[in-house]
């Protein structure tokens, strides 16, 4: 298969293909439902190109020494000209040490990030096939990405949707 980058003005797009027919790669954005985003993630390799897209963008840098003189081995993995290091695109992300398939890891991703209240260990369970302790350590991994720092104040015109300030409403008829 040969791979070929594209540059847009939206956002980088992997095609990849051979030389019979061409797919590109979508953006996240773009899947609006569930069903949109199984159907288009089938495979661990067309997943392991987006993440690769995604963490890269076509100029693979090494996760030791943080240099660019990288090649794709054989098996899909990556080695580094200047440390020799062997590496992978999960390399130093949150599914670097599972066992769980990367389309599990993105469905969990979509499932948690489309609730607005959340989802259980026991639903997410359910919902992708694994065991509760499983979707237990994949939602504490998901959720040390949307961690958030509270030490930096908001400053300037804040505005807020759906805000309710607590107290009686018998002693709101004054103001």
């Amino acid at each position: 298969m040969d791979r070929v980058l594209r540059n847009s003005k939206k956002s980088s797009i992997l095609a990849c293909g051979n030389t019979h027919e061409s797919v590109s790669m979508k953006a996240l954005s773009e899947f609006d439902n569930l069903f949109s985003l199984t159907s288009y993630f089938t495979t661990e390799e067309i997943c392991k190109e987006f993440l690769a897209q995604q963490r890269w963008g076509g100029d693979v840098v090494c996760p030791i020494c943080c240099k660019h003189h990288c090649k794709q081995r054989f098996d899909g993995r990556y080695r580094c000209d200047s440390c020799k290091h062997n590496f992978s695109v999960i390399s130093g992300t949150i599914f670097e040490n599972t066992k769980v398939p990367l389309r599990k890891w993105f469905i969990a991703m979509y499932l948690i990030s489309s609730h607005k209240n959340g989802v259980s260990s026991h639903q997410l369970s359910r919902d992708i096939a694994v065991s509760q302790k499983t979707a237990w350590y994949m939602l504490q991994k998901i959720r040390t990405l949307c961690k958030q720092d509270d030490a930096t104040a908001l400053n300037g015109i804040v505005e807020c949707d759906e805000v309710y300030i607590g107290g009686k409403q018998t002693w709101k008829k004054n103001s």
